[in-house]
C-alpha cells in the first residue's frame, strides 16, 4: 500500500487536488496501486475508516464511492456506497464518514 502521491488517471489526480487532503488532515491509502481509476482516502488520526473512490467508466467528474470501516488491520467492510456523485457531494460524504 502506498501513501505517497500515486500514479493514477487524471480523473483521480484532479479529485485529489480538489479535496486538498493535507488541509483536512486526510491521507491517501492506496490499496489499489495497480488500479489507475481508484484510490482510498482516510483520516490521518483514525485508521478505522476509509472511503474508496473510483472513476472508471463514469462521466467526467462523477464518482463511485464506498464508505468502509475496519474489521481488522487493513481489512475493511463496506457500510455505504453510491454511484455517479459529484465531487461536492463526495466531499460531504468524506467529511461525514471520516470525522464521524
Amino acid at each position: 500500500m502506498s501513501m505517497t502521491t500515486p500514479k493514477k488517471d487524471g480523473s483521480i489526480m484532479k479529485l485529489i487536488s480538489f479535496l486538498e487532503l493535507n488541509q483536512r488532515d486526510w491521507e491517501l491509502r492506496d490499496y489499489w496501486e495497480d488500479d489507475l481509476f481508484a484510490v482510498g482516502i482516510g483520516a490521518k488520526v483514525d485508521r478505522t475508516r476509509l472511503v474508496y473512490v473510483c472513476t472508471f467508466g463514469r462521466p467526467s467528474e462523477e464518482y463511485y464511492y464506498e464508505c468502509e470501516v475496519t474489521k481488522g488491520e487493513d481489512d475493511y467492510e463496506s457500510v455505504a456506497s453510491r454511484d455517479n456523485v459529484s465531487k461536492e457531494e463526495l466531499l460531504k460524504v468524506l467529511e461525514a464518514h471520516l470525522t464521524g
